[in-house]
């Protein structure tokens, strides 16, 4: 059984990350966790949300990364904090999975020099699940590289490719690259130059430019970006979601129906769930949970997450 290790602090709300650590145990009483952060504090934790945590590991930690941290402290004065050490026991084979909902470039950092990248990586990048109208595709660079060159998402669409068949089981995933249009002269530079290089890749099944709009309803299994563009694709749909279920939960005959819904876009509990990024090209496996993720996401997370 995979075993997790946990960045308790660092998010948004650590009770609904332990909540959902406490429903797993409750289930899963022989549920491989450790959990990283400080004693302490997790104890009046488990205290308040009334869980005994006496079967669980804790690694105690006093020091914690937060969101408006430099993130190259992970490398210095915060290198004792709980990301840091949860990293440094990954590289240690101490666990299979390092899971944090805290600071992405701290993450980012820390996991390229303590896990290192795979052989031939040149960057690891943010891959994040986004569900469309009929299942889901898979989008990176969701925001860990700002500036790449067409090789860097090249490279991108090679892994996420073999990603996709050995973990999607996609037998032949279809690769689209974000763009203004669907023509093949459309866009700067670097998206007429990645075009270029992922329509002669024989190793991936490339099906051309992919526009925002038509990405919802198209067959791309995989949507390719530089991660600063991919970084606004996804709060701009973050946010355009929050919008629409809100206005839709204001009315309240409509809020009962819609929790009894299956699809992730009308059920509000679902698309809280669907929350985590795969440090791809990365080592070992590193997870980045959404600094928001809510108790039934990190329960489902940690029930049905596979190892690459």
């Amino acid at each position: 059984m995979t075993r997790f290790l946990v960045d308790c602090f660092g998010g948004d709300n650590p009770y609904d990350l332990l909540k959902g650590i406490a429903m797993i145990k409750k289930k899963y009483p022989d549920f491989p966790v450790i959990l990283v952060g400080n004693k302490i504090k997790l104890s009046v934790i488990f205290k308040d949300i009334k869980f005994s945590s006496r079967n669980i590991e804790i690694i105690d930690c006093e020091d914690e990364i937060n969101s408006g941290d430099d993130p190259k402290k992970i490398l210095s004065s915060k290198k004792n904090s709980s990301m840091a050490v949860g990293l440094r026991m990954l590289a240690e084979k101490k666990a299979d999975v390092f899971v944090s909902s805290g600071n992405s470039g701290a993450l980012l950092i820390g996991t390229s020099i303590i896990i290192k990248k795979m052989l031939g990586v040149r960057r690891i990048a943010f891959a994040t699940f986004i569900p469309k109208f009929d299942g889901k595709f898979l989008f990176l660079d969701s925001g860990a590289n700002s500036d790449c060159q067409p090789e860097i998402l090249n490279q991108f669409a090679e892994m996420s490719f073999n990603y996709a068949q050995k973990i999607m089981k996609i037998s032949n995933p279809k690769v689209g690259l974000l763009n203004i249009g669907t023509e093949n002269h459309k866009g700067d530079d670097l998206r007429k130059q990645a075009f270029k290089l992922l329509k002669s890749n024989k190793k991936i099944n490339f099906i051309g430019n992919i526009e925002p709009s038509s990405i919802f309803f198209s067959d791309c299994d995989i949507l390719i970006s530089d991660g600063f563009s991919g970084n606004i694709f996804l709060k701009t749909i973050e946010g355009a979601i929050k919008v629409y279920m809100n206005l839709l939960l204001s009315d309240d005959k409509l809020k009962d129906f819609l929790e009894t819904q299956d699809h992730v876009y009308l059920n509000p509990k679902k698309f809280a769930e669907e929350s985590y990024s795969i440090l791809m090209g990365a080592n070992l496996p590193v997870i980045k949970l959404h600094s928001s993720i809510n108790r039934d996401g990190i329960f489902n997370f940690l029930s049905s997450y596979k190892i690459p």
